[in-house]
């Protein structure tokens, strides 16, 4: 949705949102909000995973812990 204003247009947002003491951003969220209850909701798509979800213990599967990190002896 797009929501395009000229000077005079957002000026006249303003004056009302000012005389309902909100903002011109509040008014624009009430109206796309009332439209968006009187648009037609299209049907979901069919769309289906590219692929299954891999659980994190089938991606590590097959490999092991890393030794213990070893540091030179102090000196």
């Amino acid at each position: 949705m797009t929501i395009r204003l000229g000077e005079r247009e957002f000026a006249a947002l303003v004056r009302i949102a000012r005389h309902r003491e909100t903002t011109a951003a509040e008014l624009v969220e009430q109206l796309v909000l009332h439209a968006l209850s009187r648009a037609d909701v299209p049907p979901p798509a069919e769309s289906h995973p590219a692929r299954k979800h891999t659980t994190y213990e089938e991606a590590t599967a097959g490999f092991r812990a890393d030794a213990g990190v070893r540091t030179p002896p102090d000196m």
